[in-house]
Order: structure tokens, then C-alpha cells, then sequence
């Protein structure tokens, strides 16, 4: 199993809010693992998200914008 990110580093990766990363969490478009409180994600996961490539509810395409 790969490295764990946080919400926070999906979000520095991706150019979004941190907010963003945890609505695709809650939404169940990007996978995640609960530690605690807290979500963690993998960096597989990560990669499988980005290949789907759409936030489907605003229609924007996802790049990775950074690896």
C-alpha cells in the first residue's frame, strides 16, 4: 500500500480547496479511509480519481497538476 495524503495535500496537488477534496469524499467520488476524525487518501486512489477526470457536479475536468 502506498503513501497516505491529507484532504490538504490532495488539495495542494489538484489547485483546489481543501474543502473540494473533503465534497468528493463525502460524495464518494474520491475514496478515502477515516483515521479518527480525519480522512486519509491513497496515493492509488488518487490516481484512480483522476483518471474518472470529472467533478461531476460542475462538469470541470480534473488534471493532475502536479505528481
Amino acid at each position: 500500500m502506498g503513501e497516505f495524503l491529507t484532504p490538504v495535500e490532495v488539495a495542494a496537488r489538484l489547485r483546489v480547496t481543501d474543502d473540494t477534496v473533503r465534497n468528493w469524499i463525502r460524495r464518494g467520488q474520491l475514496k478515502a479511509t477515516r483515521a479518527g476524525k480525519q480522512y486519509r487518501v491513497t496515493e492509488e486512489d488518487l490516481r484512480e480519481f483522476l483518471q474518472k477526470g470529472n467533478d461531476s457536479r460542475e462538469g470541470k475536468k480534473v488534471e493532475a497538476l502536479a505528481a
